[in-house]
């Protein structure tokens, strides 16, 4: 990290201006691979007084973007976003998580994307759905019960319908496993019919409601489902936005030295950090042995520079 810091400060000062440019002109600019997705998410570091939020932009080679300080998510992130697409990224979707200002900034930034939703993040609102139905779970008992064994009783009821649930929920996790892609929501729409089920489970006030915010959640999301999961069969898209966050947590440790930076200067810094992992040629994982501009297909010619020192007019270290 400090040979990195050194390569993108010169005597001091960030290399003036030309890094946020060039990310740019990588971004959008540039012949390259077509790339389909365009995946979105804050991370934040401290900068200045107030801990700014910076926006992060990656497609689905893991090339990085955009990266742009938050000061006003409301009209920053809708530029960004607008700021991003070219005549040469025309992305058809785009993948966030579940956070529901991120659909209304799509909106102002006037782009025509498909919003998806992370897979991992709506699995857990499943899980978080069938743990709040124990959690609201009430009890019906003589006033003459004590304290002591209402609250006994209580953490009875609520193992039994845990025990009762999970089986129902294993059927919905299931539902998201491989091989599974073509029938996961009709999976989940029977993991409805069971609930609905006298049957199979007692219909508590908090079941009913379990079902009910289950429905919801398929009429909302059940559409992005089937679209992400026949993508990433069909077209080995990705189905999480684990490789963005993956990339916000590498720029964690350069908030302790940004946080000291006016905004603007932060944000030419990331975009040094930004520029410098995309040329880094990774030595394990899935990417091994390739780094993310030539997965992203960028042509060399037309950004003029074969490695992140030439590309900012640096001496190699």
């Amino acid at each position: 990290m400090p040979g990195l810091t050194r390569c993108i400060l010169v005597q001091g000062n960030l290399v003036p201006d030309k890094l946020p440019g060039t990310l740019s002109k990588t971004s959008k600019n540039c012949r390259q691979k077509s790339a389909r997705f365009l995946l979105f998410d804050e991370t934040f570091p401290k900068l200045g007084k107030r801990a700014y939020s910076l926006g992060v932009i990656i497609c689905e080679s893991g090339l990085i973007r955009s990266v742009r300080t938050l000061k006003r998510k409301a009209q920053n992130i809708p530029d960004q976003l607008q700021d991003v697409v070219g005549e040469h990224y025309q992305p058809d979707f785009f993948l966030t998580d579940l956070a529901v200002t991120y659909g209304k900034h799509l909106e102002r930034a006037g782009l025509n994307l498909e919003h998806l939703r992370d897979l991992v993040h709506l699995i857990r609102q499943i899980i978080r759905l069938f743990d709040d139905a124990v959690k609201e779970i009430t009890l019906d008992t003589p006033k003459s019960l004590s304290y002591k064994q209402r609250r006994k009783q209580k953490r009875l009821k609520k193992r039994l319908l845990r025990k009762f649930l999970r089986p129902i929920l294993g059927t919905a996790l299931k539902a998201f496993s491989p091989g599974y892609e073509s029938v996961c929501v009709l999976m989940l729409e029977g993991v409805v019919s069971q609930l609905r089920d006298p049957d199979q489970i007692l219909q508590t006030s908090s079941v009913q409601r379990l079902t009910k915010r289950l429905e919801r959640f398929i009429k909302k999301h059940g559409e992005t489902i089937n679209t992400l999961l026949y993508l990433a069969v069909t077209e080995d898209t990705p189905k999480t936005t684990n490789a963005l966050e993956s990339t916000n947590s590498r720029f964690k440790p350069f908030s302790l030295i940004a946080k000291s930076f006016r905004l603007v200067t932060g944000q030419n810094f990331f975009a040094g950090v930004a520029l410098m992992e995309n040329f880094d040629v990774k030595s394990r994982g899935c990417n091994q042995g390739t780094n993310a501009v030539q997965r992203a297909g960028i042509n060399l010619q037309d950004l003029g520079a074969t490695d992140f020192f030439s590309t900012v007019n640096l001496e190699k270290p």
